[in-house]
């Protein structure tokens, strides 16, 4: 009569303490769903049964009995369950701890559950010493008998093996929530490929081959998040052969950008092989880390995710930073140290004093994207895409200086002020963020007062300092890593007359002519880029750095007809020598200023700087290193729709219409040659002669090589803007 009793009870004892269980770590976050909820308290359940059924095993084999005495004691010892139905109904129990108590006490005993836990536990085991007590006192019988009890302890030993393993994997399953592909994000104004990674899941990194680099993630609130996180912790588990460690790592989130969480060199040994990622808005219990033990990913707070980046170490050979920076309409027959009569550029004037200056530097065409991509990639805009009305898409098998540096484990970043009121260019999405870790795109600008209604107002720059103050602030954070660094600068775009400038070259009682105000605005530029670049100078990174200043275009200052921009034209780029001749400095370490000035072109940018790097790229470049002896050599320009070239030598510039489209190279037009300029008299100022009736053997010549480049030239797949 007493075993049926005695099972029954056993049951509800061990259904009471399941289902109080499964509340506690369901508060915890230990179950996220009605199986693993199932899984829990029949698994607690089964602890339960397996222990007091160990007990009373235990009692048969040391005290061997036929009594039911110590059996009606243990029901007794199963009816102090019942004081965890005052926990699971919510009723509160007054308690008022002894004021002597320690405070850690008073604070425990505060709260009704433990209460009860505390009550349960108490009888339980008080009882339970009345049952060894009772098996003592019974009259001893055989060992047979405990047969019985090993089989059903095993049993119930068996149960707990099978839920927690099925709860474990129920948990991992929650925990290691698939991930959704990179895709780019922006953050603040700042693009960058990431994924969403929810609060409490798990990530796995491949660390194999990368544990000899810096490993870089960066972090981020999702955009237009209501309630963004100001910190995270983020736990990294790190597999070492057969060992595993856990760091948590806590991190400031920034609430404008990406935050930057560097995984510690000490953490990283030959051994590893991957590194599990997990995040939390608070930080976890020691307990918890040490053991691994957490709960589901239930949380629908997401951090954006960006990362592994892998950048190499700075060592004594590591080859130089790159910062290269283009500025838009920065003309090199207005650089005083170039020519200038005027004093427009006093502090690149010092910077012409400490670099290797090229006099005669030639875009590949008079247009901030084909030139920009020109310098990122080293091939003629007929070859990446990017001319007029056509922009890219650049072609898979060229690669751009970013990537190839990213190949070379260098942090890559970009400052390119593609977005503007008037006309985007170099914007995420273009082509040219390719390679780039982060790509910043604003342009510091804004929109004067409507003047005309329904006319899209001019917009006006804020100034160089905003796009270079970021990029010095990025710059100081990145010293220990290898950089490149890409700058474009857009305030010439459209010089204009305005308050900030100062009078500069306006003049007095006299109506300033576009000249005036261009070299008005450019002196106003050169001021923020000279103290820009006084800055980088006392950097100590700066002798491990390789600067390139140069520009996408100048203007067209000569010729008649062109629009003024004091009565709200547009500056004019042409391919006339004024609007292609750009400056170009090259700072690099271990090398001595000098001046240069043979004609170059801009496409020797990118060669020079994979040499400096050893890093490579799979198109076909110029051998041209600039740091090195130039031979002398063409350099041709183009521009339109059909497609004009102009081609330069030493002494002459020869400009031709093709009559074809720049890429599909279908007839738009008869050819014909438009202009022969004589480069001596067209420097003094000289008046132009009839050279194609003079020499027209060296235009027939001229015009030829024009035709051989044409066909020589790899042709893009690239398609007009929309």
């Amino acid at each position: 009569m007493f075993l049926p009793l005695y099972i029954l009870s056993l049951g509800l004892s061990a259904g009471l303490v399941g289902v109080t269980g499964r509340r506690f770590l369901a508060s915890a976050g230990f179950v996220p769903d009605f199986r693993t909820g199932l899984l829990v308290a029949v698994g607690i359940a089964c602890v339960y049964l397996c222990v007091e059924l160990a007990y009373v095993t235990l009692l048969r084999l040391l005290k061997p009995t036929r009594s039911f005495s110590p059996l009606f004691f243990e029901m007794c010892s199963h009816a102090a369950a019942l004081f965890l139905i005052l926990l699971l109904l919510d009723i509160d129990i007054p308690f008022v701890p002894d004021k002597s108590l320690p405070s850690f006490l008073r604070d425990f005993l505060d709260f009704s559950d433990f209460v009860c836990l505390a009550l349960f536990g108490a009888t339980h085991v008080a009882i339970k010493l009345v049952t060894l007590f009772a098996a003592t006192q019974a009259p001893e019988s055989g060992r047979l008998g405990a047969l019985g009890w090993i089989a059903a302890c095993l049993l119930s030993a068996f149960g707990v093996s099978y839920t927690v393993t099925e709860w474990q994997a129920a948990l991992n399953q929650n925990r290691f929530v698939p991930l959704e592909e990179s895709q780019s994000y922006c953050v603040g104004d700042t693009f960058s490929m990431a994924r969403p990674l929810g609060e409490g899941a798990f990530y796995t990194l491949d660390l194999s081959g990368k544990t000899q680099h810096h490993l870089t993630l960066r972090w981020a609130n999702e955009p237009e998040t209501e309630e963004p996180l100001q910190e995270a912790y983020i736990t990294l588990t790190i597999q070492s052969g057969h060992r595993r460690s856990s760091t948590v790592l806590p991190l400031s989130l920034d609430p404008n950008g990406w935050t930057e969480l560097h995984i510690p060199d000490e953490l990283l040994d030959e051994d590893v092989s991957a590194c599990t990622l997990m995040w939390t808005a608070q930080q976890e219990a020691q307990w918890v880390t040490m053991t691994g033990l957490r709960p589901a990913a239930t949380s629908q707070h997401k951090l954006l995710f960006s990362g592994p980046w892998a950048h190499a170490k700075r060592q004594q050979d590591t080859p130089p930073n790159i910062i290269l920076i283009a500025v838009e309409g920065l003309a090199a027959e207005r650089v005083h140290a170039l020519g200038c009569e005027r004093e427009t550029t006093p502090l690149l004037d010092k910077l012409a004093e400490q670099a290797i200056t090229y006099s005669n530097a030639f875009v590949p065409a008079p247009e901030v994207a084909a030139s920009c991509m020109t310098l990122l990639t080293g091939v003629s805009p007929l070859t990446h895409g990017y001319l007029g009305k056509y922009q890219g898409i650049l072609p898979p098998h060229i690669h751009t200086l970013a990537q190839a540096l990213q190949q070379k484990n260098y942090v890559t970043m970009a400052f390119t002020e593609g977005d503007s009121p008037l006309q985007n260019d170099l914007f995420y999405g273009s082509g040219f963020e390719r390679g780039f870790e982060l790509f910043n795109t604003v342009y510091p600008a804004h929109r004067q007062k409507q003047a005309v209604p329904g006319k899209i107002s001019q917009p006006v720059p804020e100034g160089v300092q905003v796009t270079l103050d970021k990029a010095e602030q990025w710059i100081e954070n990145h010293t220990s890593t290898p950089f490149f660094l890409f700058l474009r600068l857009r305030e010439l775009e459209h010089p204009m007359r305005l308050a900030r400038y100062g009078e500069g070259f306006l003049g007095q009682g006299r109506t300033p002519t576009s000249l005036d105000i261009y070299d008005t605005a450019l002196a106003n530029v050169d001021q923020q880029l000279g103290a820009f670049l006084e800055k980088l100078q006392s950097l100590p990174v700066m002798r491990h750095t390789c600067l390139v200043l140069t520009s996408t275009n100048g203007f067209d200052f000569t010729e008649p007809g062109r629009v003024s921009w004091r009565r709200g034209g547009k500056a004019k780029r042409s391919l006339m020598e004024g609007a292609l001749r750009v400056p170009l400095f090259i700072l690099a370490p271990n090398q001595l200023p000098r001046k240069r000035i043979t004609p170059i072109r801009l496409e020797d940018v990118a060669p020079t700087v994979l040499a400096l790097t050893g890093a490579t790229v799979p198109q076909p470049l110029s051998d041209i290193h600039l740091l090195d002896t130039i031979p002398l050599r063409d350099s041709i320009s183009m521009q339109g729709e059909p497609l004009a070239l102009s081609l330069r030598t030493k002494s002459w510039r020869y400009t031709w219409q093709s009559g074809l489209s720049p890429f599909a190279r279908e007839h738009l037009a008869g050819e014909e040659p438009l202009q022969f300029l004589n480069m001596d008299r067209y420097r003094l100022k000289l008046k132009r002669r009839d050279n194609f009736s003079e020499h027209p053997s060296l235009a027939e010549k001229l015009e030829k090589r024009l035709r051989v480049y044409l066909q020589e030239q790899p042709v893009s797949a690239a398609q007009p803007l929309p």
